[in-house]
């Protein structure tokens, strides 16, 4: 696992990589302007390092199984390109950027209503990252089911639940009635569907 930590007024930033199981560092790399002078890019000049420092065959040849991080899209990237690694995102940043998001398009001014934001949301930020961290956990690490355990979150709250998990009570209740808001708004599905998070976590799956 690995997470960095920037410095005043993101001069220098301090990656450090630990394990999952010992929770003991592995190597902490300290990242500054003078190696790059794009504060973003810190972290994964890190990484790099780390990299590179594991696989050094004459002091440790580690070789790393699994990386989980906090959703770094350039390390998501290096990862897949130049590692055999398998690349893991912390969940806990993934549902914090979907309920960001969710609260953008479930409320807001009223001269943007029924264009950028629905009332039929204002019910699902919390309600739709529990869903979504249902789907990763249940995924089996499998991208297509992931991929359509999350298009079917659109479904559901439409009170559509042929695509729902056989053990779930929409499915198994025949009174079943749903506890929030049904939506019905075009707007309300359009802007769920486009949001930031959902488009790259079906990118992901891809």
């Amino acid at each position: 696992m690995s997470d960095a930590r920037h410095g005043w007024r993101k001069k220098d930033t301090s990656v450090v990589a630990i394990g999952e199981k010992t929770h003991k560092v592995l190597k902490s790399e300290h990242v500054t302007k003078a190696h790059d002078i794009v504060s973003q890019c810190h972290e994964k000049v890190g990484i790099v390092r780390i990299y590179q420092y594991m696989k050094d065959k004459d002091v440790h040849n580690v070789r790393v199984g699994v990386h989980c991080h906090d959703r770094n899209l350039s390390i998501n990237k290096n990862i897949r390109e130049e590692t055999e690694t398998l690349n893991q995102n912390d969940t806990w940043h993934c549902l914090k950027a979907m309920k960001t998001a969710m609260k953008k398009i479930s409320s807001g001014p009223q001269y943007s209503k029924g264009k950028t934001w629905s009332f039929q949301l204002s019910d699902k930020v919390e309600p739709v990252a529990t869903h979504v961290h249902w789907c990763i956990r249940n995924c089996n690490q499998q991208k297509e089911i992931l991929k359509s355990s999350l298009l079917n979150i659109v479904d559901h709250y439409k009170n559509i639940h042929t695509g729902c998990s056989e053990s779930s009570k929409c499915r198994k209740d025949t009174n079943y009635e749903p506890p929030r808001i049904v939506i019905s708004d075009p707007v309300a599905e359009k802007t769920t569907c486009e949001c930031h998070p959902w488009i790259e976590y079906l990118q992901i799956c891809k």
